[in-house]
């Protein structure tokens, strides 16, 4: 059996107007049917989940297009199947997470002071709470009022090296470091001013690491954020939180 091609499916989802041949064939075509009734569930769970803009929708509508566009052959059949839209609501998904305006990683620092400090100098900690929209390994890195960077995460200590967080991160909050005892020092002559902070889908090596401290190091500040989203387009460069 002939089935309407993609472009047409997703006109009818939309309630543009389509030739009554193919409302006829919708209505009774299990296939299609099947495969429209998923495709309304699977967008209505995107929208519940976060807000889906015009250009949002064009785009998701172009993805499902190419998704479910058959393989070019002698007799341009083609079958629209429930696992074909299973299969684009998966990479729609992942378009509805990481869409502009939504990044796919957000973090709050928290600074205190620990109680019964001994030290001399005033002494304060911090630690940060990171939620991420999909698994990710994190770098980061302090930078002082100087504009001198210092690598918080990954520990150069391999037995610290994420300071007791499991890597790469899940979907959800998580706080970083792990545990209290493990959080960040700093006193008030070596104070961030900044942290810039690298999400990766894949954990970075010491090539990519000495990558972006280069920049660090031969970049002026101002152009810091823009030379290392050119090599990890999630970066961020936060400003700590003053008292």
């Amino acid at each position: 059996m002939n089935h309407p091609e993609p472009e047409t499916l997703l006109r009818y989802a939309d309630g543009e107007p389509v030739d009554a041949s193919i409302v006829e064939h919708l209505h009774t075509c299990t296939e299609c049917h099947t495969a429209l009734t998923e495709l309304g569930r699977f967008e209505a769970d995107v929208a519940a989940a976060t807000p889906i803009r015009p250009h949002q929708r064009q785009a998701m509508r172009a993805v499902a297009q190419r998704l479910l566009e058959p393989p070019r052959s002698a007799l341009r059949t083609w079958r629209l199947t429930a696992a074909a839209v299973a299969l684009a609501a998966g990479v729609l998904a992942m378009f509805a997470l990481w869409a502009p305006g939504r990044p796919v990683c957000t973090i709050e620092v928290h600074r205190y002071e620990p109680p019964g400090t001994m030290r001399s100098g005033h002494v304060e900690r911090f630690q940060i709470d990171v939620d991420v929209a999909a698994p990710r390994w994190l770098a980061i890195w302090s930078v002082d009022d100087r504009g001198r960077p210092t690598r918080l995460l990954p520990n150069v200590e391999p037995t610290l090296r994420y300071l007791g967080t499991e890597m790469p991160l899940v979907s959800g909050r998580h706080r970083v470091p792990a545990s209290e005892l493990l959080d960040f020092e700093f006193t008030d002559a070596n104070a961030p001013r900044a942290l810039l902070l690298v999400p990766s889908v894949n954990e970075l090596q010491p090539a990519g690491l000495a990558a972006i401290e280069r920049v660090l190091v031969d970049e002026p500040r101002e152009r810091w954020l823009a030379a290392v989203a050119a090599l990890h387009a999630e970066a961020q460069l936060i400003p700590f939180p003053a008292r």
